[in-house]
């Protein structure tokens, strides 16, 4: 199994020295091959689940395949991967997290806030295909409390958000990452269905449906950002090609 440094670090979230002449040494190696199975093990199961809607546009989301269809175009592209993941967890806290702050501070939960930012924190040091994983569930299960959740007794949300808003919970979701229908089965119950899960993601998807089927033609039209994510998955993509010895 042949994997490149930069992969290693972007894609499987492990940090090794980027300097070829540096050994890695044989604990890090088994790690590194044991995340690389678990990652392919993952990808594959998701290719699987998704297949027969694989080759359809990111359009109006109707079930689990078609959420599917969105993890694995940005699960089998290391370069969607970073952009992708950097671009999502930005706007989740500028756009999700404050409403959701809002809304604990309304129904005088605020108390519970502290406990919630050190999840947060504990998502953003996380990297690669983990941290998109993690940051997507959890930035659902925040989405659900603040769509479905206002009109339960304090006691009743108090109770969810303390379950499933946690560095615990955390653990539970990157527990879970064996195979698709395994995370599916974890999280599914949790936001009863689909419909929270795609919507954190879709202003995301949304940005990058352009990048992500007319990546390097012309005649279409992006904002500003994604001009610039364009520019940097080139050079990035450029570097990748550089580090495995393909250029």
């Amino acid at each position: 199994m042949d994997l490149s440094r930069i992969h290693i670090i972007e894609v499987l979230g492990i940090d090794i020295p980027l300097n070829e002449s540096v050994s890695i040494p044989r604990d890090l190696q088994e790690r590194i091959l044991h995340e690389q199975l678990l990652y392919e093990s993952f990808l594959t199961s998701l290719k699987d689940y998704a297949k027969d809607k694989i080759s359809k546009p990111f359009d109006t989301i109707k079930d689990w395949k078609d959420a599917a269809v969105a993890l694995y175009k940005v699960l089998s592209d290391p370069i969607d991967l970073g952009n992708f993941t950097n671009s999502f967890w930005k706007s989740f806290k500028r756009t999700t997290l404050p409403p959701f702050y809002d809304f604990l501070k309304k129904i005088k939960l605020d108390a519970l806030i502290p406990t919630i930012k050190e999840l947060i924190d504990s998502i953003t040091s996380l990297s690669g295909w983990k941290k998109f994983l993690a940051s997507t569930a959890i930035g659902s299960i925040i989405y659900y409390v603040i769509k479905k959740l206002e009109k339960l007794p304090l006691d009743e949300i108090s109770t969810f958000i303390t379950k499933y808003i946690s560095d615990s919970a955390l653990k539970d979701v990157l527990g879970e990452l064996t195979d698709f229908k395994s995370y599916l089965g974890w999280l599914q119950p949790i936001i009863k269905g689909v419909e929270m899960f795609y919507g954190v993601l879709k202003p995301t998807i949304d940005k990058f449906k352009d990048v992500f089927k007319h990546r390097g033609e012309s005649g279409f039209k992006l904002d500003k950002e994604v001009k610039d994510t364009i520019n940097e998955s080139f050079h990035l993509k450029e570097r990748w090609q550089k580090l495995a010895g393909i250029v």
